[in-house]
Order: C-alpha cells, then sequence, then structure tokens
C-alpha cells in the first residue's frame, strides 16, 4: 500500500510539472500569449451568440406552447 501511495504521488507531481510547464509556454511566449488573447476574444464574443440563440429559442417554445395549448383547446372542443 506504501508503495501504491509513493506511485501516485510521483505521478501527480510530475503532472503538476507538465501543466505548470504548459501554462508557462502560454504565458511567456509570444505564439501562447496570442493563442490566449485570441481564445478570450472568442469567449467575449461568445456570450452575445449564446444570447442570441437563448432568445430564439425562447421565441420558438413560446410558438411550441402556444401550438400545443390550441391544441389542447381543440382536443376538449371535440371530446365535449
Amino acid at each position: 500500500m506504501e508503495q501504491r501511495n509513493q506511485n501516485l504521488v510521483a505521478w501527480g507531481l510530475g503532472s503538476l510539472g507538465v501543466v505548470l510547464g504548459g501554462v508557462g509556454v502560454l504565458l511567456f511566449s509570444d505564439s501562447g500569449r496570442r493563442v490566449l488573447r485570441a481564445a478570450s476574444e472568442r469567449i467575449w464574443h461568445a456570450q452575445n451568440q449564446f444570447e442570441l440563440w437563448n432568445e430564439s429559442t425562447q421565441r420558438e417554445l413560446d410558438r411550441i406552447k402556444e401550438t400545443l395549448n390550441q391544441l389542447a383547446k381543440t382536443l376538449q372542443e371535440v371530446q365535449s
């Protein structure tokens, strides 16, 4: 059990080193900063796109709800 825990710690520390190295490359290299800048711009504009999608989805759901209400009303009239 002790050996297994030591192996897990070694893998964890190694993985941490790889992650920190990757972050360092992104932050301290020109190409890494360009990638981060482009990603942040896409994320910034994605919010607007999500809002547009949300509004159109809400309109479509409202239209479906209205259609279902009309259908239910028609069915009730037929059954009466």
